[in-house]
């Protein structure tokens, strides 16, 4: 089973993949166990990939597979659909406030990846997916919701 998995895991963070992601949501489903999944995105990366680097890009997107594997730990999968785009299916009660406490880590985390000009102005100009300009700092989403 680790052999099948890790030919499905994502090679920035070896976490697994969307065919495991799917195995895992349909293998709950199946036996009726209670769970929620929780999707996880970085608001506005690409202004930030743009501005930093697909180096820095990669290092802030595994920074964020780690929190989310020590914050999901226990019964619970976490896995990166790709990008900066992940999904943790939570089988513990305390769902929420993990998904809050990797919301706080990250929103402090951040900013260490930003430069001081950056964190003093307010962010980096670049320019968004439609072609607007944008000035964002990433942030980060968390939608839970119940199965």
């Amino acid at each position: 089973m680790k052999i099948r998995n890790a030919r499905y895991a994502n090679p920035l963070t070896l976490l697994p993949g969307n065919v495991p992601i799917s195995r895992e949501i349909d293998s709950l489903l199946k036996r009726t166990d209670d769970f929620r999944v929780a999707y996880f995105d970085i608001n506005y990366f690409k202004p930030f990939n743009d501005s930093y680097g697909y180096v820095k890009g990669d290092l802030l997107i595994q920074q964020l597979g780690s929190l989310l594997t020590r914050f999901a730990n226990g019964d619970n999968f976490t896995g990166h659909v790709g990008g900066d785009d992940f999904v943790v299916v939570f089988r513990c009660e305390d769902w929420l406030e993990r998904c809050e406490s990797i919301i706080t880590e990250f929103d402090h985390a951040v900013r260490e990846f930003y430069s001081p000009q950056d964190l003093e102005q307010g962010g980096v100009w670049s320019q968004s997916r439609s072609g607007n300009p944008a000035f964002p700092y990433p942030e980060f989403v968390c939608r839970g919701g119940a199965s």
